[in-house]
């Protein structure tokens, strides 16, 4: 996935989040993707990072397992992944961990497995 084309996607959702088209437009949208990728994103995710360095489990809240936090990050953070592979910077390591212990959930397992053989 080229940035412009992500940048497009991004521009796409303007109207649900009541941003004029003067604001962000096809002409734009990689700048506006640029920035999301490399001051946005990066910054949301040490926050995260942070949280997770003073949790005294591996889980974002500190649980003994994880919580609806922790699978809310994990969901966004692998729908970032799948949709713009080539352009994002890896992770955190810790914040990798939580997306990479709650795909490895076994009810997560196997709720992707029935949900690609419904396909």
């Amino acid at each position: 996935v080229k940035d412009m084309d992500v940048g497009r996607a991004v521009a796409a959702y303007k109207a649900r989040f009541g941003v004029p088209e003067a604001v962000l437009n096809d002409a734009n949208a990689e700048l506006v993707f640029a920035m999301w990728r490399g001051e946005t994103l990066p910054r949301h995710l040490a926050f995260f990072d942070a949280a997770l360095a003073a949790s005294p489990t591996r889980w974002v809240a500190g649980t003994k397992t994880p919580s609806i936090a922790d699978v809310f990050l994990a969901t966004q953070l692998g729908s970032y992944r799948a949709k713009f592979a080539d352009a994002l910077a890896p992770y955190p390591p810790r914040v990798q961990a939580v997306v990479d212990g709650v795909f490895a959930l076994p009810e997560v397992v196997a709720f992707r497995a029935a949900e690609a053989k419904a396909k």
